[in-house]
């Protein structure tokens, strides 16, 4: 797969919704609404734009915080281990609807971590300075896809996941069309993304052969969703 690599991105610190649950959802007209500053002189990374942003209520008003503030910023090398810790705790998920044979434990080992930072850039979400989600970001012939989302399950169901999902969207360049393959059974994602603006792609299959390089049984249990840009 083809991979473009992100310029300019690698300090860049982005602050997103202040512990907005599901059910504020309905409130919230847009979580990105992100204005551009630069770092103070004299600071680490002075004069590379920054965006900042926080959820709000559709009103101009900010959704009171229901936990600290999560900065998403593009992972590194260090944040490698406590990185596939959050992968192979929230894939335990997969258990309730994938059959035996194709749980893998753990989801993600470090040389398969190190395989796809080779074709993607990783993000993650931090509260705290705990790293609690985390996402990716791969170019594909022609389109953008978000892969490997995955939430600690004490986060879940306040608004990590979109706010990931979005500041990824946001940075895609030069496509015209975002990708997002999941499970068949895995309604809590097809749920989301749906509710994000995602369809269900005609032939997920031809997609996934034709974007992704993944096994053959998990291929067969799975579906993509598609949005234009």
């Amino acid at each position: 797969m083809l991979f473009v690599p992100l310029q300019g991105l690698d300090r860049s610190g982005f602050r997103c919704g202040e512990g907005w649950t599901v059910a504020r959802q309905a409130m919230i007209s847009k979580c990105f609404s992100a204005a551009w500053r630069q770092e103070p002189a004299g600071h680490e990374g002075s004069g590379i734009p920054r965006e900042e942003s926080r959820c709000t209520d559709g009103a101009g008003g900010a959704i009171l915080p229901r936990m600290a503030q999560p900065q998403i910023r593009p992972l590194i090398a260090a944040d490698r281990d406590a990185a596939l810790a959050v992968i192979n705790a929230a894939a335990r998920w997969y258990r309730d609807f994938l059959p035996a044979g194709e749980v893998h434990d753990p989801e993600m080992t470090p040389a398969q971590w190190e395989a796809e930072t080779q074709r993607m850039t990783w993000y993650g979400a931090f509260v705290e300075g705990a790293l609690v989600g985390v996402m990716g970001l791969e170019y594909a012939k022609d389109v953008a896809l978000l892969r490997h989302a995955y939430v600690r399950a004490e986060y879940q169901r306040e608004g990590i996941g979109t706010c990931l999902r979005e500041h990824l969207e946001a940075q895609v360049r030069g496509v015209r069309r975002i990708i997002v393959g999941t499970y068949r059974e895995n309604y809590k994602a097809r749920r989301m993304l749906e509710r994000a603006g995602y369809t269900l792609s005609p032939d997920p299959e031809a997609v996934l052969r034709t974007y992704y390089s993944i096994p053959e049984d998990r291929l067969k249990s799975s579906v993509t969703y598609e949005k234009s840009l």
